[in-house]
């Protein structure tokens, strides 16, 4: 069995109304899309992992 945990990210402090646009872009690049590509990169893994298993 795999297992992994996904616990990163930041944070800005400041009003909603008061931060810049591009805040909320690398808010998104880094904590959403990091999550996205962490967990591409297990199914990479697990899927060769899979396809391995069956050759045996």
């Amino acid at each position: 069995m795999h297992d992994a945990v996904l616990c990163a990210g930041t944070v800005l402090r400041g009003c909603f109304t008061e931060l810049p646009t591009d805040t909320f872009h690398h808010h998104m690049a880094v904590n959403s899309f990091g999550t996205v590509n962490a967990v591409r990169s297990l199914c990479e893994a697990l899927r060769a992992e899979l396809n391995r298993m069956a050759c045996t």
